[in-house]
């Protein structure tokens, strides 16, 4: 087998860094699994309870995160930098933002509520975008604690703090749906999981922070509300297009076609959950890195791994779709599957998208990251506006895929500009394992989706491997989680002997 090319081995950073990351990010994936189990079933419950009414809930919680970054103001990523970068100032810089973000949550109350009457969204359903409001309003608080522990890169006080609020939200949903409570009952156990979650923030705060009081510096509100604007400009830009494909179904397409495509967009996410977890883990640790090359090659190998597992996910997910949807108890989902299959190609595109956004804010060029959503917002909005009328939620689909295509393409060229080498050879060794991973799937359509997602993983797999030189990085993390689970399962064999 051929060997790979010098710039494709693993450099020793990147494989200890790696190390650290995978640490950090395992803590956080105890507590985002839970959250990822219980929210999928929570999501599926809401959807299928609420059927039709599914979309007005969607459309309120789009509407709301349009102006959530008024709140946010670009003040979590900043904590988080803040922190990594000054961690004996912590106590400091959380009560700073402690008191901006309540400055700045009464604005965003008067601009949401505002917006909603003046525009005469959803008119019947105001209380549901009021009560949303305030749940987003206790969330921006309980964000600043887990900004300040994942800067000191205490992961596991951030992890508790992440899945009290679906162990709540999962056993409220469980009494609105037994007492068949609708609507009023879903905002009531939103809210009561957001206030629970606060609560559990406020008492580790205390345990959590480095050994200095919480205080107040106004001296420092201005220069971090300046500093801050890039990152409201790039929260806004990233809301938008999350939103824009929703808000602009709710108001050309009919109900039902909302509810389908949030039907669709709930396995969308569930595949992006790998990058958004890890992103969580890379950003203290592009800060701490500091210099470029050594940021560069952590930067590099993310976008290697991330094209590795994303890839074949969204090609399966386009296989199995008509599977995936019928999941959904009630099977009245099935018009889903169209916008399923289109939105699976704009996966690969968002991960590397999330991938190159969170090293340009780790090195300090958000400039680079707002040039890109420039370009990519117009493209989605002409692409909604164009197929939505015709196609309804596959015309949605087809507006986020196109968004992300164009964001990833013109952050891949931002980050090659700023010396990360965009590794284009493992990319297309992933793309062809994962045609050939397709081939099969279609091959084996007759048999179980249990067995046609183990088949296509083995192929997948076994391809991926045989085409990667002996010191690849997919080579040496294959070598690395192997020896991890065999030095696990010695010691559990250990300790049953003893």
């Amino acid at each position: 087998m051929s060997q790979p090319l010098p710039d494709e081995a693993a450099p020793p950073i990147v494989l200890s860094e790696g190390r650290r990351i995978a640490r950090n990010s395992a803590l956080l994936g105890l507590g985002d699994v839970a959250n990822l189990v219980l929210g999928l079933a929570t999501t599926v419950l809401i959807t299928d309870r609420l059927g039709d009414d599914y979309g007005i809930l969607l459309g309120a919680q789009r509407f709301v995160a349009l102006f959530l970054v008024v709140a946010q103001f670009g003040l979590y990523p900043l904590l988080v930098r803040s922190v990594a970068a000054r961690p004996h100032e912590a106590g400091a810089l959380l009560g700073t933002v402690l008191a901006l973000r309540a400055m700045l949550g009464g604005i965003f109350v008067l601009v949401t509520v505002s917006a909603a009457i003046g525009t005469a969204y959803l008119p019947e359903f105001r209380w549901l975008i009021g009560a949303l409001v305030a749940v987003e309003l206790v969330g921006i608080f309980t964000e600043s604690h887990v900004a300040v522990c994942e800067g000191l890169e205490r992961m596991g006080s951030a992890a508790l703090v992440t899945v009290v609020r679906p162990v709540v939200l999962f056993a409220g949903l469980a009494a609105v749906v037994t007492l068949d409570l609708g609507l009023p009952g879903i905002a009531g156990s939103y809210a009561a999981a957001r206030a629970a979650q606060l609560v559990l923030a406020a008492a580790l705060v205390w345990r959590v922070r480095p050994p200095r009081s919480l205080s107040v510096r106004t001296d420092w509100m201005l220069p971090m509300l300046r500093e801050a604007l890039l990152f409201v400009l790039i929260g806004l830009a990233f809301t938008a297009m999350s939103s824009m494909d929703v808000v602009v179904l709710t108001r050309l397409g009919p109900t039902e076609a909302v509810s389908w495509y949030g039907g669709a967009l709930n396995f969308f996410d569930v595949l992006l959950a790998l990058p958004v977890l890890v992103q969580r883990s890379l950003l203290p640790a592009f800060t701490r890195l500091g210099v470029e090359r050594r940021a560069s090659d952590v930067a590099r190998a993310t976008l290697q791994v991330f094209s590795a597992v994303l890839l074949p996910a969204s090609i399966g997910l386009a296989a199995v779709a008509r599977e995936a949807v019928a999941l959904y108890p009630s099977g009245a989902f099935g018009p889903s599957e169209p916008a399923l299959r289109v939105l699976t190609l704009g996966v690969p595109f968002a991960g590397l998208a999330l991938a190159c956004a969170i090293y340009l804010t780790g090195v300090g060029r958000l400039a680079d990251i707002l040039r890109c959503y420039a370009v990519a917002l117009p493209v989605e909005l002409a692409v909604l506006l164009l197929s939505v009328p015709e196609l309804g939620a596959a015309g949605a689909a087809a507006g986020r895929v196109a968004a992300h295509a164009v964001l990833a393409i013109a952050l891949l060229h931002q980050v090659r500009n700023n010396a990360v080498s965009v590794p284009i050879g493992p990319l297309c060794r992933h793309a062809a394992a994962s045609l050939a991973m397709l081939g099969v799937l279609l091959a084996v359509d007759g048999l179980h989706l249990a067995a046609r997602v183990a088949i296509g993983c083995a192929v997948y797999a076994a391809l991926m491997l045989a085409l990667s030189g002996r010191g690849s990085l997919e080579r040496a993390l294959v070598a690395e989680l192997s020896s991890l689970a065999r030095s696990g399962w010695a010691s559990l064999r250990a300790h049953a002997r003893t």
